[in-house]
């Protein structure tokens, strides 16, 4: 999505909501992966708000124990996000503290070296 956004492809972006919202639409029931995406979309056009609520509802199309590692690192930035602009609930991501979501990612997924790095980060 940021590759999208950066090469100038809005349109690309633009349509990918668009269809990424009509698969939420039109299904019966919660489809993993598109909620993920259809978050990261949107926070690529700034919809903070509606990446928010993306993420939350990808949070529950999983079952705990295979949620996969990105969704736990979408979820480290949510609580980033909330803990900086206030101490406000937002729900599901300010459950754990950024470093705990991250951590988990890490668990999950301990070879991508993105999450080490936000780890590392994270402590210094």
């Amino acid at each position: 999505m940021e590759l999208v956004r950066q090469q100038a492809g809005l349109q690309f972006l633009t349509r990918a909501v668009s269809s990424l919202t009509k698969a939420q639409k039109c299904s019966t029931m919660l489809l993993p992966i598109v909620s993920l995406l259809l978050a990261q979309a949107e926070a690529s056009l700034g919809a903070k708000a509606k990446w928010e609520q993306n993420l939350t509802l990808e949070w529950f199309a999983w079952p705990a124990e295979r949620r996969p590692a990105e969704l736990y690192f979408q979820m480290h930035l949510l609580a980033r996000q909330s803990s900086t602009v206030s101490n406000q609930d937002s729900g599901v991501g300010s459950t754990q503290s950024p470093e705990r979501w991250i951590l988990r990612a890490i668990h999950l997924n301990p070879s991508c070296l993105r999450y080490w790095r936000i780890l590392h980060k994270c402590y210094s």
